[in-house]
């Protein structure tokens, strides 16, 4: 995992998440960095997807 981001200028934020799919990729290593737990279940099976 990268290191986090804790001050950047918006310049340095666009060059490091130029589009959402960066985003979404650092935020989902950052939560699940060890493995998808589902926190209902237990389950380690997920599905993109909206609510």
């Amino acid at each position: 995992m990268e290191k986090k981001y804790e001050s950047l200028t918006i310049f340095e934020f666009q060059q490091r998440f130029p589009d959402d799919e960066a985003c979404m990729e650092y935020l989902s290593q950052l939560k699940w960095g060890k493995g998808y737990v589902c926190s209902r279940c237990g389950n380690t099976k997920y599905c993109k997807g909206k609510k």
